[in-house]
């Protein structure tokens, strides 16, 4: 509903007069003098508010103009202005604000009352006060329905909830480009087993062969170990460590020559055919 903020005339509006003088300017605040968040208008993260506005001009002949325009800023073209040439005068306007939701009254040429409702405000999407509503993107189309993209150095997007999930995905598959789909088909996350104990001589080695790693050394490769797989042994013995590392072999196994592999090292002890690890990797 609409909600007087400004009257000049002092009929009951939160901010009162008195009348313009020709050539002013006034700031108007929701906030100040107190109480502050008139009209529900928040203390912060405001970019505009939507006003419906008429004015009473006590020097007609004189003509003049009246202007609503963001604190401080100059008097120009791109400002709105509005010819005062009739006793009244009445229109609506997007009014841009600071983040506390004031904006600047400039009445050009004529001595004139002020009216302004509000009918609603724009809020800062860089931090949008929803409250306990959600902010939902729904659509039932082929492509992408959002898409987030920084052409700079920080991130594209990032999630926080100190007290809660902070991402989740209620359904279908989570793609990070160039690194597969992470789902129940994945090639991105995926149990590698040891199919050969021996590799060139070299018991504690197993090579990773998998097109998504092979030539790529900036992957980030996770390995955890997998209790059993296949009917196989456990993965680890006792007291031991794993770690994941690039080199491009020419070891005489059936692999081409000169491509780069990833490896998984098992600290000490043997690898067994069988034994089998979890891999993610993050490209």
């Amino acid at each position: 509903a609409a909600c007087r903020l400004l009257d000049t005339r002092n009929l009951g509006a939160p901010v009162g007069g008195p009348a313009f003088s020709p050539n002013t300017t006034r700031t108007i605040s929701p906030q100040t003098p107190a109480p502050a968040n008139k009209c529900n208008i928040p203390s912060s993260n405001v970019l505009a508010l939507q006003v419906v506005f008429s004015t009473q001009n006590y020097t007609v002949n004189s003509g003049g103009y009246l202007t609503l325009k963001a604190p401080g800023a100059p008097i120009a073209s791109v400002n709105t202005v509005y010819n005062l040439g009739a006793q009244w005068s009445a229109a609506s306007a997007v009014v841009p604000t600071n983040s506390f939701g004031e904006f600047d009254v400039y009445v050009n040429g004529a001595t004139a009352e002020v009216i302004v409702d509000v009918t609603g405000y724009y809020s800062d999407l860089d931090n949008v006060p929803t409250g306990i509503n959600n902010f939902d993107l729904v659509g039932n189309t082929g492509g992408d329905i959002f898409e987030v993209v920084n052409s700079g150095t920080g991130r594209a997007i990032t999630a926080s909830a100190p007290n809660g999930v902070a991402l989740s995905i209620g359904s279908g598959a989570f793609q990070i480009v160039g690194a597969g789909t992470i789902n129940s088909t994945s090639r991105s996350a995926f149990t590698h087993k040891v199919t050969a104990a021996n590799l060139c001589g070299a018991t504690g080695y197993t090579i990773i062969d998998n097109t998504l790693l092979n030539n790529e050394p900036g992957a980030q490769v996770m390995i955890t170990p997998r209790q059993v797989f296949d009917g196989g042994t456990d993965p680890l013995p006792a007291n031991t460590s794993i770690s994941a590392f690039y080199q491009t072999t020419t070891c005489g196994t059936a692999l081409p020559a000169g491509v780069g592999y990833w490896f998984v090292h098992l600290g000490s002890g043997a690898h067994a055919v069988g034994m089998a690890y979890n891999i993610l990797i993050i490209k």
